[in-house]
């Protein structure tokens, strides 16, 4: 009986561990203006950038660089010549996007649509770095773009009802023993 109860607490914790680690949606919005030229001169076109992505991945689950699956790019002013990619370095809570058809998602590459967006402290307080793009010749960069996360984790009912099932399920089981004669009746030696 110990063994049986000793394996559906371990059921449990494992149901809610895993129901804990699932990766979550996490949608921006972002506009940028104030725009200053970084490389090769130009008037940054346009002046302002605004637009919209979701990633979608489990911070807990260890740095990565330049993934490009879980990444929708939903509306944007800018046109982007890469595929678009998302890094994130767990130790600083550093959350990069941006395309590839540079070094990687952390730069932007000259003569190509390409951009940058660095969002520091992403875990505990999400705030911009920097909006950096290229356009034609150009590449421009903003030190004062505006976001706004929101994340949409795994409902937070949902380990509390998987702890209710086992729970339920453990109740049946014993009843179905002691109805069967397998267990004494509570309080009977």
């Amino acid at each position: 009986m110990r063994k049986l109860l000793s394996a559906i607490v371990a059921a449990g914790a494992l149901a809610l561990s895993a129901a804990a680690a699932q990766a979550a949606t996490y949608d921006y919005t972002f506009s940028a203006d104030n725009f200053q030229s970084q490389c090769c001169g130009g008037t940054p076109s346009p002046t302002s950038v605004s637009g919209s992505f979701s990633v979608n991945f489990d911070p807990s689950g260890g740095s990565f660089t330049n993934r490009t699956a879980g990444i929708t790019f939903t509306t944007s002013d800018l046109t982007v010549d890469g595929t678009l990619a998302f890094s994130f370095d767990a130790s600083s809570g550093k959350l990069t996007l941006g395309s590839l058809i540079g070094d990687g998602a952390d730069a932007v590459k000259a003569g190509h649509n390409d951009f940058s967006f660095v969002i520091v402290d992403f875990l505990n307080n999400p705030s911009t770095l920097q909006f950096l793009y290229a356009q034609g010749a150009g590449t421009f960069v903003s030190y004062s773009p505006n976001v706004s996360v929101a994340a949409t984790p795994i409902p937070a009912t949902l380990p509390l009802m998987a702890s209710a099932l086992i729970a339920l399920g453990g109740f049946g089981y014993f009843r179905t023993r002691r109805e069967s004669g397998a267990l004494p009746a509570a309080g009977i030696a």
